[in-house]
């Protein structure tokens, strides 16, 4: 009986092992300027053994379109990439982590912005900075970096009193939150064809991410 609870305590000990683990993965910029982006994860300097980490780099625009695609291996922690996204415009950036000797695959899914640092009439001093409304879950499958979703957002991208939703008919999640990634509305349970009122938002730029299992997909709008 001792040994039965020994090791049941080490399997749950392990388990919870490998969700304190995703959780440190984490994503920052650590390098950038209009055209240029350097992105840290301490995942591979803190996941053992680091010469097993992989890290499968995918950043795109709001329109799927891809601008980068990377990997890193072992304990590289940096990865940086050229573009030219204006600065009006923001970045998807997803990085899965796969250790397999620790039998451990990590998504981070989050979402980058220009931020100005100094308003110059005329000019954009800033830098691009994440908005930070994700933490790195445990997967279970490698295909989990592509979770495409079927969503229409409209009036879009301009809205003034109502957001119509076009999602699937079973259950999904809707946050909005703002480019500091304060989250200013959650809906549970929506199905099919929805209607949110964004009426008391002020004046700027949102984002609204909608979760469908394990899909996400994450749209900006623009409120009047």
């Amino acid at each position: 009986m001792r040994k039965y609870i020994t090791t049941l305590a080490f399997v749950a000990l392990s388990h919870t092992a490998i969700g304190q683990q995703c959780s440190w993965v984490g994503l920052s910029v650590s390098a950038s300027d209009s055209t240029f982006c350097q992105l840290y994860t301490p995942g591979p300097y803190l996941i053992s053994p680091r010469d097993s980490n992989i890290v499968t780099w995918e950043i795109s625009d709001f329109q799927g379109n891809i601008v980068h695609r990377d990997t890193t291996i072992g304990n590289a922690a940096l990865m940086y990439f050229n573009h030219n996204v204006t600065d009006a415009d923001s970045l998807i950036v997803k990085a899965l982590l796969v250790n397999n000797a620790a039998g451990l695959m990590c998504l981070n899914h989050d979402t980058i912005f220009w931020e100005i640092t100094e308003p110059v009439p005329g000019f954009s001093f800033g830098n691009w900075e994440f908005v930070n409304v994700s933490i790195a879950q445990n997967v279970t499958d490698v295909d989990e970096m592509e979770s495409p979703l079927n969503i229409n957002l409209y009036p879009s991208p301009v809205a003034s009193e109502y957001l119509h939703i076009e999602g699937p008919l079973d259950p999904y999640d809707v946050t909005i939150v703002n480019i500091q990634g304060q989250i200013l509305g959650s809906y549970i349970g929506l199905s099919g064809t929805e209607k949110v009122d964004v009426s008391h938002l002020f004046s700027g730029t949102y984002l609204i991410k909608v979760l469908h299992g394990k899909a996400a997909k994450t749209i900006r709008f623009v409120k009047q």
